[in-house]
Order: C-alpha cells, then sequence, then structure tokens
C-alpha cells in the first residue's frame, strides 16, 4: 500500500493541498528507494494533525517504511 490518493489524500482534511508521491531526483540512497510527498496549508496545526494522526497511521503500516518531516524545505533533494 503506497502512501498516496488512497492513504494521505483520503485522509487530508480540508485546506491541506498533497503533492506526490514523486521521485526524487536521488531516487536511492544508502540503499532505501525514497518518495517525495508535499503538504501545503495555511495553518501549521492542521499539518501537525494530520501527520500525527492519520497519516502517520498510514505511514506506520507501511512494512519498513519512515517519514522525515522538513518544515519549509529550502530544496527538495
Amino acid at each position: 500500500q503506497a502512501v498516496n490518493g488512497h492513504g494521505l489524500e483520503a485522509r487530508a482534511t480540508t485546506g491541506v493541498t498533497v503533492l506526490g508521491p514523486a521521485e526524487p531526483p536521488i531516487a536511492k540512497l544508502e540503499g532505501f528507494h525514497r518518495q517525495h510527498v508535499l503538504l501545503k496549508a495555511a495553518d501549521g496545526d492542521v499539518l501537525a494533525e494530520l501527520l500525527t494522526g492519520a497519516a502517520g497511521d498510514a505511514i506506520a503500516k507501511l512494512k519498513g517504511a519512515s517519514a522525515v518531516v522538513d518544515v519549509d524545505p529550502q530544496a527538495m533533494l
């Protein structure tokens, strides 16, 4: 199960835009496959609630998957 339209977008609340998943410029790093998902919202509390609730639950169900959160990323390598 991928964190995509059936996972994250379905769990996103009003005011949250989900872009991705997309393959990053460096798709495999140190033996791990990577995907980028960009979440956009005007209110950081809405994103925090999504990531600690529904999205966190979806990621936890993916075998061997983990997530790294970067607030206001300067680059997405």
